[in-house]
């Protein structure tokens, strides 16, 4: 309780009197400031913040494994968008039936071309081209119409201590086989599980125009660790 003073008569009084004691002035009460109503948007932010450590609360959840779940769940989605965005597919520019010239517009000059290969076919070679976090060489064919029919990509070791055609060493097998993963998971996440065929891994999407193709995933080849075989189903 405290003492205020009458504004009729001057004397003091408590504030919780309704009229002066002394001259019977009506007072009034003291105005009491309204509450401000909190911003709807912090509100909602304040209450799922307030769930969630109450959860965790409630259920005796250590805070280290709650960051170290949330980590893990970063580290997932960069890695999901690492495996399938890191390096363009090699055949994304290739379509069945396109033109010589327009594939050296997609892809500028080739590092090697050869003429009537097999008295038929002639090939274009990309060198260095990168896929998924490895390089390797693409081989683009066209018929005799020079018109694209089928390419080839042949990959090579990320590591340079074995020779990769004949005696490749303990680290390179090692590597090829986590890169042949990265490709799987690559593809499959593109057009679905591989089906069952006489290569390793097949799979048989459609390019631009709508034409069938036969994408193959051939590992432990003769010449290359792995081969991937892009063709039509023509």
């Amino acid at each position: 309780m405290a003492l205020i003073q009458c504004p009729e008569c001057g004397k003091d009084v408590s504030d919780t009197c309704k009229t002066c004691i002394h001259c019977g002035f009506t007072l009034t009460p003291p105005k009491v400031a309204a509450p401000v109503p909190e911003d709807p948007v912090i509100s909602k932010k304040n209450g799922f913040k307030n769930n969630v450590f109450s959860f965790i609360k409630k259920h005796k959840i250590p805070a280290i494994i709650t960051i170290a779940v949330l980590v893990i769940a970063v580290i997932s989605l960069v890695l999901f968008f690492t495996i399938t965005n890191h390096g363009n597919d090699p055949f994304a520019n290739l379509y069945y039936g396109q033109t010589q010239e327009d594939v050296h517009e997609r892809l500028g000059t080739p590092d090697t071309f050869s003429s009537n290969n097999y008295d038929f076919w002639t090939t274009d070679e990309y060198y260095d081209v990168k896929f998924l976090g490895n390089v390797g060489t693409l081989e683009v064919w066209y018929d005799g119409g020079n018109h694209v029919d089928h390419a080839y990509f042949n990959c090579d070791y990320l590591t340079d201590s074995g020779d990769h055609n004949n005696n490749p060493s303990d680290e390179d097998r090692d590597t090829m086989h986590k890169y042949a993963d990265r490709i799987i998971t690559y593809y499959t996440r593109k057009y679905g599980a591989p089906v069952a065929g006489d290569c390793d891994y097949e799979w048989y999407p459609q390019d631009t125009n709508g034409i069938g193709l036969d994408l193959d995933l051939i590992l432990h080849t003769s010449d290359y660790p792995i081969e991937l075989s892009w063709d039509n189903l023509h």
